[in-house]
């Protein structure tokens, strides 16, 4: 009779999901009827934009859901406005339809995530008249056609200081991973700061038009995005600590390396590891490691009769299980190991099932098996993938 100790390793989240974020505005030159839009350097952009206030993100490890924002900030440009060509500036504003009810635009390669631009302010430095009420603050550029932010008339040459908030905001919570942005897509929302010079027609400024999307990857880094907290299941003592024995046989009755499950069936025992209380979408994957050597990996592990070893098999698979290194902080192991889940409901439970065979080892024969009692002992790490 033999005895397989089970026991578990260390747990670690893995999380590989980059997620990444972007700022779209997009370029058109089909503005409202009559409002004829052309560069013209009478007024100008002299500043690209650039933050006012530190990325505010979430710190990595909550629990995210949909509409959180998960990270923002308030970028700002400036413009100069000479009266030689006109007095009165218009800012018009449009984003793309959406279909989330967040306002937030999706982002490309960034699944989950999506981005919501918002007017903040404006200041000048010569009192400005509004000739339409300016927008207040917080009034939301994305997911709305052209309008204006921003009309009014000045009588001296100035300076206008234009604000914007970015935010960052979970569309679909079943998506979002967090990490790295990384993005390609630009213009999908669209601010163009103008000049009326006559009824019903208006100049673009030089460089009037401004991105918010690509100033995310350019004047605005966003920093790494937080990673919500992986899901995971609960193990109970049991499943933790496991005693498998396996029947006796003779030394003749222990095949040797490489033959047939189905050869080997002969005293073997069956376990299982268990997990439960598992959030909805939890996914694992089982690492086993010899514990008499830890280092190399094989397809059976050590015993105490130098000529057996016990190799496992996962469910109906036909070949034994690789053991080896534990993963070890982010590093994972590139061997196959037994995935479970995800576990489709909050709560639910996962298991997996194994079989513990006796095999001869490598280069032994059946003369060299020692009869007697011995013990063989793994360890198991859990891996959220």
């Amino acid at each position: 009779m033999s005895t397989l100790h089970i026991k578990r390793g260390n747990s670690h989240n893995l999380l590989a999901r980059s997620l990444y974020c972007l700022l779209s505005i997009l370029v058109t030159s089909a503005l409202a009827a009559g409002e004829v839009q052309a560069q013209i350097t009478s007024c100008s952009r002299i500043s690209d934009i650039h933050p006012v206030t530190n990325w505010n993100m979430k710190p990595s490890g909550g629990i995210f859901k949909n509409g959180d924002v998960v990270g923002s900030i308030t970028a700002a440009t400036a413009f100069y406005m000479p009266l030689a060509h006109s007095d009165t500036v218009q800012i018009l504003a449009s984003g793309n339809t959406v279909s989330n009810r967040y306002n937030a635009l999706p982002l490309e390669g960034m699944p989950g995530l999506g981005l919501r631009v918002l007017w903040a302010s404006y200041g000048t430095t010569t009192p400005l008249t509004p000739l339409l009420p300016p927008a207040p603050y917080g009034t939301v550029l994305t997911n709305r056609s052209w309008f204006s932010v921003l009309e009014a008339r000045a009588r001296a040459n100035y300076n206008l200081m234009q604000q914007y908030i970015f935010e960052l905001v979970i569309i679909d919570e079943a998506l979002y991973k967090g990490g790295t942005l990384a993005f390609t897509a630009k213009n999908q929302v669209q601010i163009i700061t103008s000049v009326k010079i006559a009824p019903n027609n208006y100049q673009m400024c030089l460089n009037g038009f401004i991105d918010p999307m690509a100033a995310l990857t350019g004047t605005v880094q966003v920093p790494e995005l937080p990673k919500p907290v992986a899901p995971t299941c609960k193990f109970s003592v049991g499943t933790l600590n496991q005693r498998v024995t396996l029947g006796p046989v003779d030394p003749g009755q222990v095949v040797p390396a490489g033959v047939e499950r189905s050869q080997g069936a002969e005293g073997q025992a069956h376990f299982l590891i268990e997990a439960t209380g598992c959030n909805k979408g939890a996914t694992m994957d089982i690492y086993f490691t010899d514990a008499r050597n830890s280092a190399l990996t094989k397809n059976y592990i050590h015993t105490t009769n130098p000529a057996v070893g016990i190799r496992m098999f996962y469910r109906g698979e036909f070949d034994p299980l690789l053991v080896g290194p534990a993963p070890s902080g982010s590093w994972v192991p590139q061997r196959y190991a037994p995935r479970l889940g995800p576990a489709t409901v909050e709560g639910g439970s996962l298991s997996a099932g194994f079989t513990a065979q006796y095999v001869r080892l490598p280069n032994k024969t059946e003369a060299d098996i020692r009869p007697g009692p011995l013990e063989a002992a793994a360890t198991f790490v859990i891996v959220y993938p």
